[in-house]
């Protein structure tokens, strides 16, 4: 809502007029009386009796001259700086073509920034299987046997003991790793023979092995880190014709068009709309004010006059671009000429306006 005082531009309107314009000096003088303020304003033959208020309001179509929509680039870098840099490169280039079209920096602004970071799973490609082969193996020993036992599996690297479920006997697992089965199984072969050479020795003759197992250990997909930076700038543009050729170029740096193009009216172009509009407004205000009058009486000048404005940031119509043609993936591309631009054919606004009018009746003298 704005609102503001317009006796300044009643000049401009025509309501005083030039010959009583002439007379303003002496109207604002102290010593100017009442009665010789009415007579210089309205001559000696007529006289103020009233006042009458009054107001009209009338809606005005103004013609969309902004556009305004933001622009999304996302990069992945293997390091934070990698990926900054490449923001950045497309982003110069991009900002270089929106100053080649004529938009200034001024109407290119950041809305948001950010770092990032996210694990994901890679596959590991072209890497060497490896085989483990393992032998569960069950002893048959008493306590004063158990430390003895627990010694050679020591050196040799075996480092966990435990009883069955019964608690009847011990077990141990041996294994063996390799780039075949193989090789795996025989390396597991030769380190239990070794363990029950060296067991045999010590009087432990009760060994077996309870089950024997070969797997592929090889992983399939390694975590690792990304780093994103995201960028988006709103971009503000004063001629449409060069939505597609922006829109375009944002598509073919890989960047993403968002959904909020707006459009609006710029405060020069709406003002020079109202100024234009003042004087039939108040000429409609006028005339109203002097239907309301009876014939024995004329209307004078206003002693106030106020207008009052909508907000005319209202939903246009037939507003936005084709959203199928420009966010279609990323993958596809479009010819500037091939983007559809649907922009608003008008807004409207609402303009009161009010005054309080002098009400004159001529005397006969």
């Amino acid at each position: 809502m704005k609102k503001k005082l317009l006796i300044a531009l009643l000049f401009n309107l025509g309501v005083i007029s030039m010959s009583h314009a002439n007379m303003v000096p002496n109207i604002i003088s102290p010593a100017t009386s009442t009665l010789e303020f009415q007579q210089l304003k309205y001559g000696k033959d007529a006289i103020a009796v009233g006042k009458i208020n009054t107001s009209v309001t009338n809606i005005i179509a103004l013609k969309p001259d902004t556009a305004e929509f933001s622009v999304t680039y996302v990069t992945e870098g293997e390091t934070p700086n990698d990926a900054s840099n490449r923001n950045a490169k497309n982003m110069k280039i991009f900002n270089e073509y929106l100053n080649q079209l004529g938009i200034s920096d001024d109407n290119l602004t950041t809305i948001g920034y950010q770092n990032y970071q996210q694990e994901q799973q890679q596959v590991i490609y072209n890497q060497a299987k490896r085989y483990t082969s393992t032998f569960t193996v069950y002893l048959d020993i008493d306590n004063k046997q158990f430390f003895d036992v627990v010694n050679v599996l020591d050196q040799n690297q075996i480092n966990g003991i435990k009883q069955d479920s019964d608690n009847k006997y011990y077990l141990f697992k041996i294994q063996g790793a390799s780039d075949s089965e193989s090789a795996a199984k025989q390396l597991s072969q030769q380190k239990y023979q070794l363990i029950v050479n060296q067991l045999k020795k010590l009087g432990i003759n009760n060994i077996s092995v309870a089950s024997y197992d070969t797997e592929i250990d090889s992983p399939e997909s390694e975590t690792v880190k990304k780093y994103y930076v995201q960028n988006t700038i709103k971009i503000k543009v004063n001629d449409f014709t060069l939505l597609g050729k922006i829109i375009a170029k944002a598509q073919e740096l890989k960047m993403t068009v968002n959904n909020d193009m707006n459009y609006s009216v710029s405060e020069s172009a709406k003002n020079a709309v109202l100024a234009k509009y003042e004087q039939t407004i108040y000429q409609e205000l006028a005339a109203k004010a002097t239907r309301l009058l009876g014939q024995q009486y004329q209307l004078g000048v206003p002693s106030t006059l106020n207008s009052t404005e909508n907000s005319y940031n209202l939903q246009p119509r037939n507003y936005g671009y084709n959203r199928a043609m420009v966010n279609v993936g990323q993958s596809q591309l479009f010819e500037a000429q091939d983007i559809d631009i649907q922009a608003p054919t008008e807004f409207t606004i609402s303009l009161t306006m009010s005054g309080t009018f002098e009400i004159i009746k001529h005397i006969n003298r």
